[in-house]
């Protein structure tokens, strides 16, 4: 199913109504990696409050509404395929999963870690978050490459040190901050990726680094 048919989850929710909207799942989950263990990324779930829920779901159904692009008197999601070589304006680059078993495996334990909190992980080594949009049938994953920022009473040597407002007096932020929202910088969804940024695809699978073993295979098989 296309990304632009009418029964795709992505085009159902952007049509919903706030009753809908309030009806549908959310997960959120911090993730870093763990590039020299075998289950690749540690995870935790994060409890959100009934406002902030709200308003993250509407944030990110907004943010794919423009994603879409008016043609004629509809507006559809323009698709092209992958390339590590070339970006087009106003496309969504998409990748299928199942071509690549090395992006494959990485999908599917990142997909993994986010079903159980890990005992390893740590806030401030956080990179990204995964945000995850289901109803009974249907679900969706959204990365965000952006961490937690810790907060600067937790630093040694801190040179700045912000404050906040409490009733007739300023006082430290000792709370981390987590920051949610912005654009969509890539989505899952079955077995497709979807891209709007390359280098939270690079980055979080190392899909740079596939990329360049890639072309060093081919050079060596071009000096046979």
């Amino acid at each position: 199913m296309t990304l632009n048919d009418e029964n795709n989850f992505v085009n159902k929710i952007i049509k919903m109504t706030d009753e809908k909207i309030g009806e549908l799942d959310l997960q959120v989950n911090l993730v870093s990696k763990a590039p020299t263990t075998d289950v690749l990324f540690f995870s935790k779930k994060e409890l959100l409050d009934e406002k902030l829920r709200l308003w993250l779901k509407k944030n990110i159904i907004a943010s794919l509404k423009k994603l879409q692009v008016s043609e004629g008197l509809d507006k559809k999601f323009y698709i092209s395929n992958y390339s590590h070589e070339l970006t087009k304006p106003d496309y969504i680059a998409k990748l299928e999963v199942e071509s690549d078993e090395d992006l494959k495996d990485k999908s599917n334990k990142l997909l993994t870690s986010l079903t159980h909190n890990s005992p390893d992980f740590l806030d401030k080594k956080a990179s990204f978050q995964v945000i995850k949009l289901s109803d009974d049938q249907n679900s969706l994953h959204i990365i965000y490459y952006r961490g937690v920022k810790v907060s600067s009473i937790q630093k040694k040597h801190a040179k700045k040190m912000p404050a906040v407002r409490d009733r007739d007096q300023l006082i430290i932020q000792d709370s981390d901050v987590i920051e949610f929202g912005g654009s969509i910088e890539l989505f899952l969804q079955n077995s497709s990726m979807y891209i709007l940024n390359p280098r939270t695809l690079e980055y979080t699978f190392n899909y740079d680094d596939h990329i360049k073993n890639k072309e060093t295979k081919i050079y060596s098989q071009l000096l046979i």
